[in-house]
């Protein structure tokens, strides 16, 4: 059976997502634009969040920046929703679950997002992080993998 990524005019992601996802910021590496920056959230004063809480942290980000990938530490029980403030509009259909971050069937963290997200207008992104457990958190973060431009 011929696999479908070798035929030149249709791809075939599924058995190879994060190449996919990797091909679409390929080109923010390739010029000396940008930088790699990662955003924490919660942010250190707040990283324990109650049972059955919710946090919310807005970011300032430097307009023109990317938001590329997620990843997390000690956070697959949490929920969370990003959104774009300058817009109003929600990067997910729903809340997401932390869980679906994590390593798993071989593909390793960061998630990827499927197209690299640009931070417009105002740049300031609002994430809502919601804890659905009856016990508190503890140091549980979900970090953003952005890549800021560099100044000229």
């Amino acid at each position: 059976m011929k696999s479908l990524w070798n035929v030149g005019t249709v791809r075939d992601y599924w058995p190879r997502p994060d190449a996919a996802c990797i091909e679409n910021v390929e080109w923010l590496q390739k010029t000396d634009c940008f930088r790699p920056k990662f955003y924490a959230v919660p942010i250190q004063g707040s990283i324990d969040i109650p049972a059955n809480g919710f946090i919310t942290n807005t970011l300032a980000m430097v307009p023109g920046a990317w938001l590329i990938g997620l990843s997390h530490v000690n956070a697959s029980t949490l929920d969370f929703q990003m959104t774009d403030i300058s817009t109003n509009y929600k990067l997910f259909n729903t809340q997401l679950s932390v869980d679906l971050l994590s390593n798993s069937g071989g593909f390793f963290s960061p998630f990827y997002l499927p197209e690299p997200y640009m931070m417009a207008g105002n740049a300031l992104l609002r994430v809502d992080v919601y804890n659905s457990t009856a016990t508190a958190t503890n140091n549980s973060q979900i970090v953003l993998h952005v890549l800021e431009p560099r100044e000229v």
